[in-house]
């Protein structure tokens, strides 16, 4: 018996497994290097195993900076894995958790399109390209998938009109505020679409849906008041705003610049978009709602604002289109079918291979710190360590090899956690300023050396004070790899 299908064109259930393959294949693109913000992350859940949640920052060489630990709960998650299973099973945390917010997305593209297998399989499948750029193990990790799950849970309630759907956000918020208090803001962004749209109103061509807003309204408020159960309070949920914003941070932070097509992610990021609003621009006889235009727009706008808004972009975009497209006919004859799977298993193929490829041997600008590069900084500090007294060492890192170091036991001057170091965070001095100019020749390397009186800097030939270094009679040239140079105040 012919199996009866919604749409006439849809595929047919013993030809999904292979579509359903490719919708995970991008789970390649996770099993990477890990980047150099788990050292931290590790450091800081450890510390809060063994010490508690710190208010003063604990890590570095600066003395009495106020701090928030906004990603404590990752960080926990991070270090008991880490202590439990090791890299491998960090990585595995990052495949499931990828895995999660694929299969999520999947079901809410199926619960919008009426079941439609193909359109569903389509754009999850390309969501899930930009997902697998981005997730890593980093407390985006867990946010990504918190987004995910609130449009989901706002989508079901919409749709089957029952309010225990929405029960679920307010314990989101607290999820979120916990694990990555600088997204928490964002919870309520993406709620913004979904209020405007429960009024029923009409301008032009632009009309509310109307649905039950007062549950929605009750809910909001209460997810913002439980934003309050985290351990620093009011200065939790504001952290975004003390901590973004800054130009410095932009120009030092690879993934905090706007896209550009020179670099691999900003053409994925630009074609994602592109495809987005081609789909709306060539089918025409699709249906949609306020909410989802102010979230594809809005979070393609912050796309193009910052690399690492893709992920939003991915969240809030990529859904819409499956109830846009549930009535889109592909033509395909059934005196194809045979052929067809031909083809999609070829493709299958071909795309096990070019992804595993991607995966393997290409990572952004983000995650700079590979296996080897790793292991060069790690005999670096070794040769630190072996001088004994750690209590006596001034050490100076570049931004990017702080987080290890202090994994290690050290104090560096300074480390991938940009926002600790702006003066808005810290209450004391902008570190992160400082930085800026010293590597853009804006602050003599004297003076800057003058101030901490460095013992020992860990350089790269990128950074500024490496030729400096080389010719002052002050420091000697220790110890040096392919990567890293160690010098000592003589």
């Amino acid at each position: 018996m012919n199996e009866i299908l919604k749409n006439r064109n849809d595929i047919r259930r013993k030809d999904r497994p292979i579509f359903i393959a490719i919708i995970f294949l991008p789970v390649l693109l996770v099993w990477r290097d890990l980047t150099n913000d788990v050292w931290f992350l590790l450091n800081s859940g450890r510390y809060v195993v063994q010490q508690g949640i710190p208010v003063i920052e604990p890590f570095t060489l600066h003395q009495g900076f106020e701090f928030v630990m906004q990603q404590w709960l990752s960080a926990v998650i991070f270090w008991g894995t880490y202590s439990a299973f090791g890299i491998a099973g960090l990585k595995l945390l990052v495949v499931l958790f990828f895995a999660l917010t694929v299969f999520v997305l999947y079901r809410l593209c199926m619960k919008l399109s009426g079941n439609y297998f193909f359109v569903s399989a389509i754009i999850t499948f390309g969501a899930s390209l930009l997902f697998g750029v981005w997730l890593s193990c980093r407390p985006f990790l867990f946010s990504t998938l918190i987004f995910m799950l609130e449009v989901y849970f706002l989508e079901s309630f919409i749709q089957s009109k029952k309010k225990h759907y929405l029960f679920f956000i307010p314990i989101l918020s607290i999820l979120l505020i916990n694990l990555h208090a600088s997204m928490w803001p964002i919870f309520f962004i993406l709620l913004g679409p979904y209020i405007i749209d429960a009024f029923r109103f009409k301008m032009g061509k632009i009309s509310g849906q109307g649905y039950e807003k007062k549950t929605l309204l009750i809910v909001t408020g209460v997810s913002l008041a439980a934003g309050l159960a985290n351990p620093y309070g009011w200065q939790g949920m504001t952290y975004l705003k003390r901590s973004y914003g800054h130009p410095e941070i932009s120009q030092v932070v690879a993934e905090m610049r706007p896209p550009t097509v020179t670099e691999p992610v900003g053409v994925m990021v630009f074609l994602a978009i592109l495809l987005v609003f081609l789909a709306y621009l060539l089918h025409r006889t699709g249906k949609t709602n306020v909410r989802y235009v102010l979230l594809t727009f809005g979070t393609a706008y912050m796309a193009l604002s910052s690399q690492r808004s893709a992920v939003l972009f991915a969240v809030c975009a990529g859904f819409p289109l499956a109830e846009y497209l549930k009535n889109l006919e592909v033509n395909i004859s059934q005196e194809e079918t045979t052929r067809r799977e031909h083809v999609l298993k070829s493709a299958l193929f071909v795309l096990i291979i070019a992804v595993a490829l991607m995966g393997f041997f290409y990572q952004p600008e983000t995650f700079k710190q590979s296996s080897a590069q790793l292991t060069e900084l790690d005999e670096t500090i070794d040769t630190i360590l072996a001088e004994g007294d750690v209590n006596s060492i001034v050490l100076y890192t570049g931004y990017d090899d702080g987080s290890y170091a202090e994994f290690m036991g050290l104090k560096p001057y300074i480390d991938p956690r940009a926002e600790v170091f702006v003066i808005e965070n810290n209450q004391k001095d902008d570190v992160m300023q400082e930085y800026y100019d010293l590597q853009t020749g804006r602050l003599y390397y004297r003076d800057f050396l003058a101030k901490y009186q460095f013992t020992h800097l860990i350089v790269t030939e990128y950074d500024i004070l490496y030729i400096d270094l080389l010719n002052d009679t002050d420091y000697q040239l220790a110890y040096s790899n392919d990567s890293y140079s160690l010098f000592e105040k003589k």
